[in-house]
């Protein structure tokens, strides 16, 4: 099912700026079609719409939902890495920090006018 979903969209996508996938802002139906697609929904194409396809601009949320959807579906991308910090839980089921302060240490040593700078 996933699979043909995908391909489906991927017929629709815009295919422009050398071969990139671009995702326009909405799909319509032609004026032409309006009075038959009010009588049977579903019946005619829809046509990309000019608005966020390149020409007037990049619509960038489809852009971006496009590049994640394709990330996740190569298992490219684990859904929990989403949202490190899980913002989605109730505050008692997030993970917590171990302390106050950053785990990472510096010892800094002075020679002369020279600092250097130690990873602990």
């Amino acid at each position: 099912m996933l699979l043909l979903y995908s391909v489906h969209v991927i017929k629709a996508i815009l295919w422009v700026f050398f071969s990139d996938p671009v995702i326009p802002m909405y799909f319509c139906v032609h004026e032409n079609n309006i009075e038959l697609e009010r009588q049977e929904p579903g019946s005619q194409i829809r046509l990309p719409s000019g608005e966020g396809s390149g020409s007037k601009g990049m619509f960038l949320w489809n852009q971006a939902m496009f590049v994640i959807a394709q990330l996740l579906t190569a298992g490219l991308l684990h859904i929990n890495e989403l949202d490190p910090i899980r913002r989605y839980l109730p505050s008692y089921n997030r993970p917590r920090k171990g302390g106050r302060y950053s785990a990472f240490q510096v010892s800094m040593i002075i020679f002369g006018s020279v600092l250097y700078i130690k990873h602990v």
